[in-house]
């Protein structure tokens, strides 16, 4: 049995099958096993993806493929539910890990019992390929640095088994935020780390759900949510009311959180030139009419010319 499960999980991304295999194939760590999920796609993904392995012919990678459309979360739970490694690496599709990620997160948990879960500096690649690089201001905390803030993301994470399951693992009703949910329970029993150096490439994606006017509102909702639960006096409870009444009811749209919280997405999107989706979620949601227009004037300014160069210069500081 490998000591590390690499799990990445594919639906409907078939450029993006090649760069994350081989980044995962030629790290310097060679003691794991990466389950590949294929969730239903309708385009070549599962296609390349056979392929791929056919060509490198490693029997530490292992194809699944959906037969039907599970969602990332329900992957993810059915595959660590049927591993038993002693630690997981999270890839994200298209992303790449740059050689020496598994090793140096490895290091880490090992040195350190406490830690449960390790993240990295990255490199964040634009639609132009132009790499920048991310230093997260959060390198370590606990509980209550991560209620305010979700300093971690999902693809460049490492994390102990035992602490994910004594967590209770990932949550099915978490369609988005999963791993804002996760994090919120596990750092209640382990202590958090980053690794120093860049081991990771997140990609952009274009038909990701930050650009994505109808899902990104949605999931600011969950991570809302996530951090509702975690601050209730009862967060069995809370996660049941979730699962009973739904992310919309149990979230509402005048909720302040999530008002405050989806300013601020907006925004980001302007900066990164998703002008329309953004301008979208702002007369759909935001409820302050001051805030609306506030948002419509920073909208405008990012169509014209000066403000497109403006915020081209913007959006290398916003994470």
């Amino acid at each position: 049995m490998s000591i590390l499960t690499v799990v990445t999980a594919y639906y409907n991304r078939e450029d993006s099958v090649y760069p994350t295999l081989e980044s995962i194939r030629t790290q310097s760590f060679k003691d794991f096993q990466c389950i590949v999920i294929n969730d239903c796609s309708t385009d070549g993904t599962g296609d390349r993806i056979q392929d791929f392995l056919k060509t490198i012919n490693d029997d530490r990678f292992v194809y699944v493929n959906n037969k039907t459309n599970q969602g990332l979360v329900k992957s993810f739970i059915d595959v660590l539910n049927s591993t038993e490694s002693r630690y997981v690496a999270i890839v994200g599709s298209g992303d790449r890990c740059l050689p020496e990620r598994f090793s140096r997160q490895f290091e880490l948990l090992e040195s350190d019992l406490d830690l449960g879960l390790v993240g990295s500096y990255f490199f964040k690649v634009n639609e132009r390929g132009d790499r920048i690089a991310k230093v997260p201001k959060q390198r370590s905390g606990d509980f209550s640095s991560m209620v305010q803030k979700n300093w971690l993301s999902h693809g460049e994470v490492m994390f102990r088994r035992s602490v994910y399951q004594a967590a209770g693992g990932y949550r099915q009703a978490f369609k988005y935020s999963q791993d804002y949910d996760l994090w919120l329970r596990m750092i209640r029993l382990s202590r958090f780390g980053m690794a120093t150096d860049f081991l990771y490439e997140r990609s952009f994606q274009p038909d990701g759900v930050s650009f994505n006017a109808a899902k990104f509102p949605v999931q600011a909702k969950y991570s809302v949510a996530a951090r509702n639960i975690a601050l209730s006096d009862d967060p069995n409870n809370s996660y049941r009311e979730l699962l009973e009444r739904g992310v919309d009811q149990y979230v509402r749209n005048d909720d302040a959180t999530f008002q405050n919280k989806l300013s601020k997405t907006i925004a980001r999107n302007i900066a990164w030139g998703n002008t329309g989706p953004a301008m979208q979620a702002n007369n759909l949601f935001i409820i302050s009419r001051f805030n609306r227009i506030a948002l419509h004037i920073f909208g405008v300014f990012g169509g014209t010319w000066i403000g497109r160069q403006f915020l081209r210069l913007v959006a290398r500081s916003v994470r």
